[in-house]
């Protein structure tokens, strides 16, 4: 599945629902992904340390915090006992 603004409410509600059932078992996304919802998402790769501004802008470095925010995704307290985070 993927997760990024340009998707609709109801589509990102769906597809999050989906991912918290634990329906799937791969997630493509961008920082929306990481915005305080608790996944049961056990390993995240980053794939840059940068991020669009929106279609046909400039891209920007991602802040120290929120690079720590889309790591701290991987391995939830009280749902993993192990979270992996890899950047290639």
């Amino acid at each position: 599945a993927y997760h990024h603004a340009g998707l609709s409410h109801d589509m990102r509600y769906l597809v999050e629902q989906l991912i918290d059932r634990g329906d799937v078992d791969v997630v493509a996304g961008t920082t929306t992904l990481a915005q305080g919802l608790n996944f049961p998402i056990s390993s995240v790769i980053v794939e840059t340390l940068t991020k669009s501004q929106g279609f046909g802008q400039e891209w920007k470095d991602l802040t120290y915090s929120e690079f720590w925010n889309i790591a701290g995704r991987a391995g939830r307290a009280m749902r993993d006992p192990l979270g992996l985070v890899a950047f290639p």
